[in-house]
């Protein structure tokens, strides 16, 4: 079967182990809620369930497919399980961290996509973005790196170490400047998270930095260079560094001076025929996205992110560019249908359904390419589970056949 030929089977990944206390206490009073006298469980399960709902029907009549779901373990979604609560607290998602936790997941995905996705293309809709290198781990392998590009929509540079990350962040609160809440932690100054994933996969020539675009980054613009604080200098070198690997970036400001033209130019010199897109819904926080994780600034306009879908729709359509898998990250379903005091309500589904919908529509005009080789790597057996061993509050992580359920 050619990837022409192929559907996109979507599937969910509600991996959600942030250890900050907006997270904790967003879970702790929804447990709360739900176990109250007359409570039961509040809006969607994860984002699998909200896709399903905003999309699920445009998935079946355009000939793609609706897989189900990867499993997490409850105490690492987004909504916990009542028998939970009381493992729903920092140490539980530190000890996660310490023990590359995300890295173990990312390797789950990618064994996933290869016994329950392959020979169709993937399509991953989700929380923790660090999961996409999983996905892109898996495409890589069969199609090789020099034949992947990487589109991502996100508001901040996934390429970047924790150490740098973090300084930036003690920058930002030290000037009063709004920033993501990063975690640095001891021992894991090398842990793959979702703020560096793209600098692993990179380093383990997974994908290569000519063929990553990344668009609508906040924290690569100017306003961030009028210091000589070393810890922001520091962050801006390895932006430089990062650039001068090949790995092209459109900021938010310049997107907001007419950025299409210049992402179409840079996605005409990508070397590969082939584009994995991925979007971080972040990438429009507070302009019409509130459900999402990180939304300590403003990213770009839904309106402006959906343009550039077009343009890089209009380049698949063309046969420019064959789409061999999408995904769509960092869905906060605690946040949905959320309304700010000033009145802004959140529109995230419109957001995510229009992106989805603009990008199959272009797909399913594209010319026969190569199909998937046939068989993939050996792998565990998917109904076992995978445990951190030896180490005091270790968290059990589950990787079973998909699941259909709501």
């Amino acid at each position: 079967m050619s990837l022409r030929q192929s559907p996109i089977k979507f599937f969910g990944a509600g991996l959600d182990a942030l250890d900050t206390s907006e997270s904790i206490d967003t879970k702790r009073a929804y447990l709360r809620a739900v176990t109250s006298p007359g409570g039961s469980p509040i809006g969607f399960k994860d984002p699998y369930a909200f896709f399903r709902h905003i999309s699920g029907e445009e998935i079946r009549n355009t000939g793609n497919q609706l897989l189900g779901r990867f499993s997490v373990d409850s105490v690492l979604s987004s909504k916990p399980r009542p028998s939970d609560f009381e493992r729903i607290r920092p140490e539980t998602f530190r000890s996660f961290l310490e023990n590359d936790g995300f890295r173990v997941f990312s390797e789950l995905i990618r064994q996933f996509v290869h016994a329950h996705v392959f020979p169709c293309r993937p399509g991953m809709i989700g929380v923790d973005h660090s999961l996409s290198g999983g996905v892109l781990t898996a495409l890589s392998e069969k199609m090789g790196p020099e034949n992947l590009g990487v589109l991502i929509f996100d508001a901040h540079t996934d390429a970047v170490p924790l150490s740098l990350r973090t300084g930036l962040v003690e920058y930002a609160l030290d000037k009063g400047i709004p920033a993501p809440v990063q975690t640095r932690r001891k021992h894991c100054e090398e842990c793959y998270t979702a703020g560096n994933f793209l600098l692993h996969l990179m380093k383990s020539g997974t994908i290569l930095p000519g063929n990553l675009i990344i668009v609508g980054a906040a924290d690569t613009e100017d306003r961030l260079k009028e210091t000589e604080d070393p810890r922001v200098v520091d962050y801006q070198s390895h932006l430089g560094d990062l650039g001068r690997m090949g790995v092209r970036t459109l900021s938010r400001v310049e997107l907001e001076q007419g950025g299409a033209g210049v992402l179409t130019g840079m996605l005409q010199e990508m070397e590969c025929s082939n584009l994995y897109i991925s979007l971080d819904v972040d990438v429009s926080a507070l302009r019409g996205v509130l459900a999402t994780r990180f939304i300590e600034s403003e990213g770009s306009p839904c309106s402006t992110i959906l343009r550039m879908a077009g343009e890089v729709a209009e380049m698949i359509a063309d046969q420019r560019f064959c789409l061999i898998g999408l995904d769509v990250m960092e869905i906060d379903v605690h946040k949905l249908g959320a309304r700010l005091e000033g009145g802004q309500t959140d529109r995230t589904g419109e957001f995510v359904k229009e992106f989805v919908s603009t990008l199959l529509a272009a797909g399913s005009k594209m010319a026969s390419h190569p199909p998937f080789a046939d068989n993939p790597p050996p792998g565990p057996a998917w109904d076992t589970c995978v445990s951190l061993q030896n180490e005091p509050g270790s968290i059990p992580m589950s990787s079973s056949i998909p699941d259909s359920q709501d």
